[in-house]
């Protein structure tokens, strides 16, 4: 990772940190810089525990070690993950969904790389063909290369504390809200009705609280958000250097014409069919500002100006 990389990177992680700790700079500009590394620091080790541990803990019952996986795929894996020069070979992951899709993760044992069942069997019935899978492959090993598991956690991790924050307080006032409303009315004595509004109304503010907190780490979002998509980019830029930008442009258009495909299938299986929405809406300027990968089109279309 070169210095701009990492000097963006910290740029990105300043500019979602100051808008969730805007009170501490804006009521102590200077206890704000003084707070800068100790918030720096903490966004590492967030990121830290969340990209190796509660990222591998929280799919471990959906995401498994591939089984006896075909002799070419792991030909392919090997391959690109020498030619991309990492210094272990991911493990070949899999989940049982039907779309077709891929991703990598780290763990303190090495790095992962899942593909669902559908990508694997699209594959294997030739709707997907070998350079299109080795393309599907290298982005992902792309991003195991770019340590991106690791540096979107970082870029997000105040982000997502503040949001798990938020929850929290929402879960627990309208927890104590009810409470309070159940004893505020049905109170066998004036004090415990009394109590009962004492609580309902602790419940209320902790659910504006924790709101409030939501909304923040929602805006401060936009720029990690940003920050991913860029990554997206850099993974398609390295995948094309591994197999070629045609064959990466490929690849894309391939996953998102056999997702699209699927997807009006299983909105065809509905009652009514004719009246469902079969091809997903246009996004507006303010919903791609909180998308993770940017439009397919977009990496297509910089992939083959590459060629």
């Amino acid at each position: 990772m070169n210095m701009k990389e990492l000097a963006y990177i910290f740029v990105i992680f300043i500019l979602a940190s100051s808008i969730l700790f805007f009170p501490s700079f804006l009521m102590n500009p200077l206890e704000g810089l003084f707070i800068l590394p100790q918030i720096i620091i903490g966004g590492i080790i967030i990121a830290g525990i969340s990209a190796y541990l509660l990222t591998p803990f929280s799919l471990r019952k959906v995401v498994k070690p591939f089984k006896s996986p075909p002799e070419k795929l792991v030909r392919m894996v090997e391959e690109l993950s020498q030619k991309a020069g990492l210094k272990k070979m991911p493990k070949l992951m899999i989940t049982e969904t039907p779309e077709i899709n891929a991703m990598a993760y780290s763990t303190l044992l090495g790095p992962r790389v899942v593909l669902t069942r559908g990508t694997v069997e699209a594959w294997e019935n030739g709707k997907i063909t070998d350079d299109e899978m080795r393309g599907v492959i290298a982005h992902e090993i792309a991003h195991i290369k770019h340590y991106d598991p690791f540096k979107s956690a970082f870029v997000l991790s105040w982000v997502s504390f503040f949001e798990t924050i938020g929850e929290l307080f929402m879960i627990f006032g309208s927890l104590s809200a009810t409470v309070g409303a159940i004893f505020g009315t049905y109170g066998s004595t004036d004090e415990e009705r009394s109590a009962g509004g004492m609580v309902l109304m602790l419940g209320l503010l902790s659910m504006i609280f924790g709101f409030i907190l939501m909304i923040i780490a929602k805006i401060a979002s936009i720029f990690s958000l940003h920050y991913k998509r860029r990554q997206e980019y850099q993974a398609d830029e390295l995948a094309g250097k591994l197999v070629m930008p045609q064959v990466m442009a490929n690849a894309l258009r391939k996953v998102k014409t056999l997702n699209d495909e699927l997807l009006e299938k299983q909105l065809a299986s509905l009652p009514y069919s004719d009246r469902w929405q079969m091809k997903p809406r246009k996004t507006s300027f303010l919903d791609r500002l909180f998308d993770t990968h940017p439009p397919f089109e977009k990496r297509i279309k910089r992939l083959e100006d590459r060629t």
